[in-house]
């Protein structure tokens, strides 16, 4: 629940042969704590400056406070407060953020997002429900520049559940296990802004068939799986926001982010990306540790990889129904092959790829990526 800096326990007999007595010893941390911490955001490094209350009341409730900015430009400002339990298996989390993300292309446009959510998330389990009301806006984006109006200010009210199991060995370098997450997302709750429902699958298998044998025991087998989609209602239309957005070393390798999909412009600030509403990936890869002498490879736990990936971002008119015109996807897939080096840090997977990107769009040529570095967040 974390208040406690330490927790010993000691089992010793009692009087009697059949009581057993169990001391426990906890060593509660400080009220107040002032910490900082990185992150990475589609590839963007991040520095955080939080400060934390902590069991002020009588259940653990905790008060914490963020600041945040990004080698991009980004920035972003975080009060929460937390009950992590209010029933025997059900904790509670309410927020209210402010946050500014710039977009690769071009840098003086920002995503800019002012809300409030509140959560309600399984102790023990795979189920969180979360309730947000925001709004959002495009800080720097004009129509002369081919946005949209609909896409540069937006209200949304929604209610999202998210499914999540994980039995990988390892959350930077998995070699074992696997891993799939649920998210669905339904807005327009109440009446109040945009009307939609999105839905979005993330899967992963890892496998070492030959864990027995000396000279392939380090080697795994990945697969890795992504499918989502974005149904408007009501005759509405979909936003800048909520359309989904590919490409980068967390998304579709051999491309840039945010490069692969639906776009315009090809002016002085380049190829803008819009998203898409239905998007699809799939990635296999072979991966093994660093053919090292003993001396070196205890200082590293670095892995090399080979990898091949599809993947395709489109637009789907509103009004049909999203999942009967899927078949787009399969129309000018995106595709690309590579190897490189993985290596875990404490800010996630520093990916260094080397990329073939094997078929592309039209607007794609501009923006594929031969020589790759990228974050991907754990």
């Amino acid at each position: 629940i974390g208040i406690f800096r330490a927790v010993r326990c000691e089992v010793d007999a009692g009087q009697k042969d059949d009581d057993v007595i169990i001391l426990v010893d906890v060593e509660e941390k400080g009220r107040h704590t002032v910490s900082t911490g990185t992150f990475v955001n589609e590839g963007e490094g991040n520095l955080e400056v939080s400060w934390t209350l902590r069991n002020f009341g009588i259940n653990a409730e905790q008060l914490q406070s963020s600041v945040a900015c990004g080698s991009n430009g980004s920035n972003g400002f975080r009060m929460e407060f937390v009950k992590p339990y209010i029933t025997n298996n059900l904790s509670f989390q309410a927020s209210a953020f402010q946050n500014m993300k710039r977009i690769a292309t071009p840098r003086s446009v920002g995503e800019k997002k002012t809300g409030f959510a509140i959560s309600l998330g399984q102790v023990e389990g795979s189920n969180t429900f979360t309730y947000e009301i925001s709004n959002r806006n495009l800080a720097g984006a004009s129509q002369d520049d081919g946005w949209e109006s609909k896409d540069m200010s937006s209200l949304k009210s929604c209610v999202t559940h998210t499914w999540l199991r994980d039995t990988q060995d390892n959350k930077e370098i998995p070699t074992r296990g696997w891993f799939i997450k649920n998210v669905l997302e339904v807005a327009g709750i109440g009446g109040i802004g945009c009307k939609f429902w999105k839905n979005e699958v993330h899967a992963q298998v890892h496998h070492s068939p030959w864990r027995e044998k000396s000279l392939l025991n380090s080697v795994t087998l990945s697969l890795t799986g992504r499918f989502g989609v974005l149904q408007t209602l009501g005759g509405d239309t979909s936003r800048y926001f909520d359309r989904f957005h590919m490409g980068g070393a967390w998304s579709l390798r051999g491309f840039k982010p945010r490069s692969v999909g639906p776009s315009f412009g090809h002016g002085y600030a380049g190829t803008l990306s819009v998203g898409g509403e239905a998007m699809a990936m799939l990635d296999a890869s072979l991966s093994g540790d660093l053919p090292l002498p003993a001396s070196l490879s205890r200082f590293t736990t670095a892995r090399f990889h080979i990898f091949g990936n599809i993947g395709n971002n489109v637009a789907v008119p509103s009004g049909p129904p999203v999942l009967t015109k899927c078949s787009h996807i399969v129309r000018n897939v995106r595709s690309s092959v590579g190897m490189g080096l993985l290596i875990p840090t404490p800010l996630g997977r520093l990916e260094i790829n080397f990329c073939l990107p094997l078929r592309g769009s039209q607007t794609d040529v501009d923006r594929a990526s031969f020589v790759q570095i990228g974050l991907v967040p754990v």
